[in-house]
């Protein structure tokens, strides 16, 4: 799945987009990889822009445990375990594209998906932190892609459109 993706959208852009201010710097990114602090849309009720490492670690997690920077939705549907991450615990990761690789032999060739370079949202969930890291982070919800696209990996991001 989405293992890299693209924010290549200027402060401005990301602020009209979402109808929110964007505290801080922001540089477009054409190379966004887990364990990065990003920007995501969070706050029930009163949305905001906050920053988060991609790469979720709920509170419950294991110590030494790889984070989940990518969680199926009929993961987060089918255990008890994350029914509080997705019923309390959603989040909005802003975007411009996604990267899927092609294997080939012994290479693997990059393509970039795009909504014509606009700005799109993948769902997410938020982790609050394990006891040893109190910082925040979040996962990126996935689905089963089509096999036709980029060498039929699954699962896919899911895009969340604008106008939905």
């Amino acid at each position: 799945m989405c293992g890299r993706f693209t924010l290549a959208a200027n402060k401005e852009v990301l602020e009209k987009h979402f109808g929110l201010k964007l505290k801080g710097r922001w540089e477009p990114r054409f190379n966004l990889a887990p364990e990065q602090v990003l920007p995501v849309v969070w706050n029930p009720g009163n949305p905001e822009f906050v920053r988060q490492s991609w790469g979720l670690r709920p509170a419950w997690w294991s110590h030494g445990a790889r984070s989940l920077i990518n969680i199926r939705v009929e993961t987060l549907k089918a255990k008890a375990t994350f029914k509080r991450l997705i019923a309390q615990q959603r989040c909005l990761v802003p975007a411009n594209g996604f990267y899927e690789w092609q294997k080939s032999g012994r290479l693997s060739q990059p393509f970039r998906f795009t909504l014509k370079g606009r700005p799109f949202q993948f769902p997410g969930v938020v982790g609050k932190g394990t006891r040893s890291r109190r910082r925040k982070t979040f996962g990126i919800r996935a689905h089963h892609g089509s096999a036709q696209s980029a060498g039929g990996q699954s699962p896919r991001p899911h895009a969340v459109h604008p106008e939905a």
